[in-house]
């Protein structure tokens, strides 16, 4: 077929702005690298042989080029912080916070706990043993440092951090500090009075964050307290404070000014002052929003080649809004039967497992429903079948004629039978799931260090690959029936069904039915989803194959979920 001028004139623009962004999502990749490479000194570890760990000092490297040689320490060393993140968290998480802690002149450790980001041991579900453990280890190997004075030593975390370091508190009495955000212990069990204690909440925080922060601020004070006060003596250690991050939520609390001037204040009356505080120049907030922003058109091309590669297949009538109420059911159903308890463990992570065994319940029961004759109608729109729409088997051109994709394969117009035959081989599928999948990852690592590791232990990979495995007959059955028809119906009917995916998983959570973290886990996945959209997105345009769209969809969501989410296994 040959391309009238306006057509291609308009692939030659498509291709020409996929290749700027291309271009430009290629150079701020590299300053994103650059700045976490350079900026504030810090050097990673790997504690008692378990706990990944990276160290921050306050100063500057020669030519700010080299994060292995750290600046000599200072004649009796500086205080410190060591810094634990949260749930389904790891280091990197606490990346952007504790640069700027060492920017304010504190040395700062922050690790892996057991079964999140590198750390190989397996995940504690219940009790405080193992992380306190973990606590321990990363503070004796602190308290060794040459640039650490080990008698100004303070432990802070987020969430599950949180808790962790007010547990160690109340059970070791080295710490001079303890900052808690975004999080607390149901109550104060060990039996050490932990010294000036700051509980930080931020505004968007869920009740029962802010709730559990005021009982246990009032519980070690011995009275009721209030937002924006502080009470006892920092000097002899009585100090507890109770302040809220304005702005924010749960996550953005870590990025917040706020939150790092409050820590800094705190340590500098509870621990005394640190080096001399500075500017550095390694702030990849805003850049990791430009870069983002321009690898979005990166996807939808990564998408295109992708598809291009597999092949164009015939066009088909998808069901359209009819099958909405079907996927919804069908996600709703097995949740009363998963709330027996975290059933995601049953997969060898903690909460996100959760999600792929839903999806992978509900896809069952819509390959079984979508057989049942009266569901078979109801799934088959009345009417002539649309322009761009054709039926499943290859028709003569007269009878059926094919659309022409935005981007069409350079490949010679084949015969009836030919692409049957391409269709009807899954290996032909390999090659372009392996090069999205594989593309949106690489795309994505750049921001890994602002935000979560996002490359998996072998461990994760092996749990992704099966998580994998049990979504696909949800996302093969949702993209049959849902995406077909032009691009535009395409995607929006597929991201229809997503939001109705998220708002049963919130209402589950709301319900105690699915385990809570699943409601933090939202801030993660919406995004993603999106993301996730356009490189599916760019496939179909160029194939017009589901077949090709849900492996991708479930291998991309299974890997998030699997690097994501604590490992018990």
């Amino acid at each position: 077929m040959t391309d009238k001028p306006g057509r291609r004139r308009r692939r030659l623009v498509g291709l020409g702005l996929v290749g700027l962004l291309t271009v430009v999502t290629a150079v701020l990749a590299v300053q994103l690298g650059a700045r976490n490479l350079g900026g504030v000194p810090h050097r990673d570890v790997v504690i008692d042989g378990r706990i990944p760990a990276t160290m921050y000092v306050p100063g500057a490297v020669p030519g700010n080029s080299s994060t292995v040689d750290l600046p000599p320490s200072s004649p009796g060393g500086l205080p410190a912080v060591v810094l634990a993140h949260g749930h389904s968290a790891d280091r990197s998480m606490m990346n952007w916070l504790a640069r700027r802690l060492a920017d304010a002149g504190f040395v700062v450790v922050t690790f892996d706990f057991r079964g999140h980001g590198g750390n190989t041991d397996r995940h504690e579900v219940h009790g405080f043993g193992g992380r306190r453990a973990d606590l321990t280890a990363v503070y004796d190997w602190a308290a060794a440092q040459s640039y650490v004075d080990d008698r100004r030593i303070a432990v802070a975390g987020h969430s599950m951090g949180a808790a962790a370091v007010v547990d160690f508190a109340t059970h070791d009495s080295r710490p001079v500090a303890t900052m808690a955000l975004g999080g607390s212990v149901a109550s104060v069990e060990g039996g050490v009075t932990a010294r000036n204690m700051l509980f930080l909440v931020a505004q968007g925080d869920p009740v029962l964050v802010r709730d559990e922060a005021v009982r246990t601020a009032e519980e070690v004070f011995g009275g009721d307290i209030d937002f924006g006060s502080e009470y006892g003596d920092i000097a002899a250690g009585s100090a507890v404070g109770l302040r809220e991050i304005a702005n924010s939520n749960h996550l953005s609390m870590l990025y917040a000014g706020q939150t790092a001037d409050l820590m800094a204040d705190w340590m500098d009356r509870a621990a005394g002052p640190g080096a001399a505080p500075r500017t550095t120049d390694d702030d990849t907030r805003l850049l990791a929003v430009f870069y983002l922003a321009a690898a979005s058109g990166v996807l939808f091309g990564l998408g295109l080649l992708a598809g291009t590669v597999a092949g164009r297949q015939p066009g088909r009538r998808g069901a359209g809004w009819r099958a909405l109420p079907l996927v919804l059911v069908a996600v709703v159903l097995p949740i009363p039967f998963l709330a027996w308890g975290d059933a995601g463990l049953l997969l060898g992570v903690e909460a996100g497992g959760a999600l792929a065994l839903l999806l992978g319940v509900a896809g069952i029961l819509l390959l079984a429903v979508r057989r049942l004759e009266p569901v078979r109608r109801w799934l088959t729109p009345a009417g002539p079948v649309p322009a761009y729409a054709a039926t499943t088997s290859v028709a003569p051109p007269e009878a059926a004629p094919e659309p022409v994709a935005p981007l069409e394969p350079a490949a010679a117009p084949m015969g009836p039978a030919a692409p049957a035959a391409r269709a009807a081989d899954p290996r032909r599928l390999l090659v372009p799931v392996a090069l999205a999948v594989g593309g949106l990852l690489l795309v994505l690592l750049p921001v890994g260090p602002t935000g979560h590791t996002l490359v998996p232990t072998p461990a994760r990979i092996v749990i992704a690959l099966l998580m994998a495995l049990v979504m696909l007959p949800f996302f093969h059955v949702v993209d049959s029936l849902l995406r077909a028809g032009s691009p535009v119906a395409a995607s929006g009917w597929s991201m229809a069904a997503r939001v109705l995916i998220l708002a049963t998983v919130m209402v589950g959570v709301g319900n105690a039915v699915l385990p809570g973290m699943l409601g933090l886990y939202l801030m993660v996945l919406a995004p993603f989803l999106i993301l996730l959209e356009l490189v599916v997105a760019g496939v179909y345009v160029a194939s017009r194959d589901p077949r090709l769209t849900a492996p991708i969809q479930a291998l991309a969501l299974g890997w998030l979920l699997a690097t994501i989410s604590p490992v018990v296994w």
